[in-house]
């Protein structure tokens, strides 16, 4: 019987556009949309971060200095988190299922954005653990995250599901034993859910 269902939060409890912060920095540097997205995705610089190897602070100074923004780390944080809408279709389920089933949340994610998303989205509310990539300095889809949050909740992996829109990061899951669905829209998740056994209506 499933006890827990871990969420995704990117493209999953929330949509999510990085073009909207790349835009406004290229704006303020002069710098091309290309040479920005680059130099924080291409280079490692996002990932370290997101696995807790810089702090935000580090990484808004790396980023200022390279494109000579000349802008205030509190300026830095608005343009870069500014980039979320909220899956509203999703939230409905989320409140059902918290009535059978305990709810947590694991993704790759940095402080300033899960700071961002918890001040302003209240869905977060209906979870009971957290799992962040820079708390845990893994990254998925590290086999060893899934192993990380089995441990902590204290739980078997045949009592969890997970849920996230990446191929890769589901099938990390399913390689401890954890049950695993891609996600691809509510409709679809309450499909799958169902066939689990799980009490979507």
């Amino acid at each position: 019987m499933v006890k827990f269902i871990i969420f995704d939060i990117g493209k999953v409890i929330l949509d999510f556009d990085h073009h909207v912060s790349i835009k406004k920095l290229s704006g303020l540097s002069g710098h091309s949309e290309q040479e920005i997205r680059d130099f924080i995705f291409e280079s490692g610089l996002l990932s370290s971060m997101e696995k807790g190897q810089i702090t935000s602070l580090d990484f808004y100074r790396k980023i200022n200095d390279k494109f000579k923004l000349d802008i205030s780390f509190n300026r830095f944080k608005e343009i870069w988190c500014e980039i979320f809408t909220p899956n509203t279709s999703l939230e409905s389920l989320l409140y059902h299922l918290t009535n059978n089933y305990r709810l947590a949340v694991l993704s790759n994610t940095d402080e300033m954005h899960l700071k961002y998303i918890y001040k302003r989205y209240k869905v977060f509310e209906v979870f009971s653990k957290k799992f962040m990539s820079y708390e845990l300095k893994l990254l998925k889809p590290d086999v060893e995250v899934f192993k990380v949050v089995l441990e902590t909740l204290k739980t078997l992996p045949d009592k969890c599901i997970y849920i996230d829109d990446l191929e890769e990061n589901v099938k990390a899951a399913q390689k401890t034993g954890m049950h695993a669905i891609q996600y691809k829209s509510v409709s679809q998740l309450k499909t799958d859910l169902a066939k689990l056994n799980v009490q979507v209506n």
